[in-house]
């Protein structure tokens, strides 16, 4: 298994997302327990953050069913989503975060389309 961290906080899915090494992820997903998916580095990013800001739909489509409900509600993974186009990423997204964060952290026009094509606001 793969758990360990650098000084930062980042483990070898955080990389992997950062560095847009998608196959490598995808395959590390694979390995990964869900504590290990879940744990946030030292700015407070998940690889699911990486994985939005850095446009790795397929590597983001993998790991959302995998991340706990207080990593899916980080705005910044659906903002990211929509800066880099990333749709289905989004329309993954919207449906697991609470009203809430979409209706008052969300600051872009895009996400709100999206939230709106969902269902979640008017």
């Amino acid at each position: 298994m793969i758990k360990r961290s650098n000084n930062e906080g980042k483990t070898a899915l955080h990389e992997a997302c950062y560095y847009n090494k998608g196959e490598v992820a995808l395959e590390m997903i694979e390995r990964m327990t869900d504590d290990t998916i879940n744990r946030w580095d030292k700015e407070g990013k998940t690889a699911l953050s990486y994985a939005c800001l850095c446009n790795m739909g397929r590597v983001a489509l993998k790991l959302i069913p995998r991340m706990a409900e207080g990593n899916i509600n980080m705005a910044g993974n659906l903002i990211w989503a929509c800066d880099n186009k990333m749709e289905e990423v989004a329309m993954e997204l919207i449906p697991r975060m609470s009203v809430e964060v979409i209706k008052t952290r969300m600051y872009k026009k895009d996400a709100k389309k999206i939230a709106r094509k969902k269902g979640m606001m008017r």
